[in-house]
């Protein structure tokens, strides 16, 4: 069932054509119920049809100038040759990807006529203290545009065009635009290289696909896939998947006889981007004989933002709504945000004061969580 304050639908993008428009009558469903359509008919005019992914919710208690949603930026953790399984296996440094797909259908144009550009953009702040996620837009110049790659480049580019194309289509009636980019790898000596320009520590500054509608007939864009060479094996292969018979192979290594092992700690508190991939992989060690149990912390770090509909953003709802979880844990520090001055039971009123705290941070989210449990 569609919900639209939904934690899942907790991603906006700038629009400068087209509108947002639900599904007609006796057509196929758009993946969400609405899809961003680009219509000469309805006097819409060329221009970038979709760019700039950030946060549709933002916390309360951001202020001025830091008072913008976040952008698209540590929700993707790309990594890199240093961190990847790739050394411990001999397999190549640079086999990691990230893959944009655009889902989208056209009509009324031309077989020979543009109907849209898509192209994949990285954000390059100055310096690392002009960098900020909860700032206004950047400019158009702070972008660098790493070229995209078809994944099946004898039927497509990265301008579209309006003809037929022998693609799949998906359940919706999409055509699949599936481009990769090889990104740079890991450089920690060169402060000048590619990969420090446009990411720190395997998060991106912001990542920007952008497309762009040429002016003529109708585009409606559906929906943007961002994954990487792993997520997308394991999506499209399953449990052929090179890299689960890499993780299988690990597990064998460090398996003990005596089943001391309880549980198997993955990423370290997953954010939005990496729970599909979290769910694959937690089902795939339960399939195991014998099964293994796979557990994470899932942290706060969305506490405070409101939604439109005035209730909280819900971070451990989304994690139990994707993934599907035997066990799911919080990572609280209640006490993290105080100061030496704060520590004393004096003023109770004081919203630093230390109980306070504890059920601000700890108490309410994990009633909060026991609920959505049961629910």
């Amino acid at each position: 069932m569609y919900e639209p304050f939904s934690e899942v639908f907790n991603y906006v993008f700038r629009h400068l054509a087209g509108i947002a428009k639900r599904q007609d009558p006796g057509q196929p469903d758009y993946s969400n119920n609405y899809s961003w359509v680009c219509d000469e008919s309805l006097g819409h005019t060329a221009g970038i049809a979709l760019s700039q992914p950030r946060k549709r919710w933002k916390k309360t208690i951001d202020t001025f100038p830091n008072n913008w949603p976040k952008l698209l930026s540590d929700d993707i953790k790309f990594y890199n040759s240093k961190d990847c399984l790739s050394n411990q296996t001999g397999s190549p440094n640079n086999e990691n990807r990230l893959y944009l797909t655009v889902a989208m259908q056209f009509e009324g144009v031309g077989d020979a006529e543009p109907v849209a550009d898509i192209s994949l953009k990285f954000y390059h702040p100055s310096t690392d203290d002009a960098y900020n996620p909860k700032g206004q837009l950047p400019d158009d110049i702070d972008y660098i545009t790493l070229p995209l790659i078809p994944v099946d480049s004898s039927s497509y580019g990265t301008t579209i065009a309006g003809q037929e194309y022998s693609l799949v289509e998906d359940d919706f009636g999409n055509f699949k635009f599936e481009y990769y980019v090889d990104l740079p790898e890991y450089d920690p000596d060169t402060s000048d290289s590619m990969y420090n320009k446009i990411m720190k520590r395997g998060y991106f500054y912001h990542i920007n696909p952008e497309i762009y509608w040429y002016g003529s007939g109708k585009l409606a864009i559906d929906y943007i896939v961002l994954e990487d060479e792993f997520a997308r094996s394991i999506r499209l292969n399953h449990e052929d998947s090179e890299y689960l018979n890499r993780l299988d192979a690990h597990l064998n290594n460090i398996a003990d006889p005596l089943e001391n092992i309880l549980y198997y700690y993955s990423k370290d508190e997953p954010l939005h981007g990496q729970l599909q991939i979290y769910q694959y992989l937690m089902n795939h060690l339960s399939n195991l004989n014998p099964p293994k149990k796979m557990i994470t912390a899932n942290f706060l770090s969305y506490f405070n933002t409101m939604k439109h509909n005035g209730k909280a953003y819900n971070h451990q709802k989304l994690f139990l709504d994707v993934v599907h979880p035997d066990r799911i844990m919080i990572d609280v520090y209640p006490l993290q945000w105080l100061t030496s001055g704060s520590w004393n039971t004096g003023d109770q009123t004081s919203p630093n004061f230390v109980q306070t705290k504890i059920d601000d941070m700890l108490h309410y989210y994990y009633y909060s969580m026991a609920r959505n449990v049961l629910n």
